[in-house]
């Protein structure tokens, strides 16, 4: 049956062309082929135009900066659906898989502390926690390293005690003895300890230190209690 509609289809099809040829078709003013243009007497195809025809400019690429940007964007964008379909261990693992410092703080704002870390039901995996402790304590090291607060993250005092608020849930939330994080927990720990004490001995006289002073002191007294740590070798600070 399909071959034989091709047949009729082909047979009509060179019948109307005989048709075209008969009347004249196919040929415009003085004989020149329908769609040709005479120009001074010489007849130019319009396929010949189309050669010379420029190609079609393409957009300008936006820069690269711009570029980055519209995908931070679309990354908060993601993680805010994630939080508020409470999928916390799949917008954290986004989050510090951006490795952007930016990003991790922007998910503990966006994210309810009570919700992912003060419940029976812990929303976050142990090597989730442990990264999300390294990551918010190298944000707490750049503070120190630079000039204080506000510094190059925007951060204000409320911004860090924020910080600190998380580093002390996770503290508390942490199992040294999970085999996935028992080989690494104790170089992170002590890592955010070190950054503790050179903020208590060094922020003396920083815009803000003083309200941060105590929060310090008491997430160091709970990161010792982890379990991880020797008898460090600073001086040891007293909550008062």
């Amino acid at each position: 049956v399909s071959a034989l509609r091709s047949f009729v289809e082909n047979q009509a099809s060179l019948a109307s062309a005989s048709r075209n040829h008969q009347n004249g078709g196919g040929h415009g003013l003085n004989g020149a082929p329908v769609g040709a243009h005479i120009i001074g007497g010489a007849v130019i195809q319009q396929q010949q135009l189309s050669v010379n025809t420029p190609p079609p400019q393409q957009p300008p690429q936006p820069p690269q900066q711009q570029v980055m940007m519209d995908q931070n964007q679309m990354l908060r964008s993601t993680i805010a659906q994630l939080i508020d379909a409470q999928d916390y261990e799949q917008a954290f693992t986004k989050a510090l898989s951006a490795s952007s410092a930016e990003i991790c703080l922007f998910t503990c704002r966006r994210a309810d502390l009570l919700s992912v870390l003060q419940t029976l039901d812990f929303q976050l995996s142990q090597p989730i926690l442990l990264c999300l402790m390294q990551q918010i304590g190298s944000v707490l090291q750049q503070q120190h390293n630079n000039s204080g607060i506000p510094n190059q993250y925007h951060q204000t005092v409320s911004d860090v005690k924020m910080e600190l608020e998380w580093l002390q849930e996770i503290a508390l939330t942490i199992d040294p003895k999970d085999e996935r994080i028992q080989n690494h927990v104790g170089e992170v720990v002590l890592q955010l300890a070190n950054t503790i004490h050179a903020r208590l001995n060094g922020g003396e006289g920083r815009a803000g230190e003083a309200a941060l002073r105590r929060p310090l002191q008491m997430l160091l007294q709970v990161i010792r209690g982890i379990g991880v740590l020797q008898q460090p070798q600073q001086q040891s600070h007293q909550l008062s």
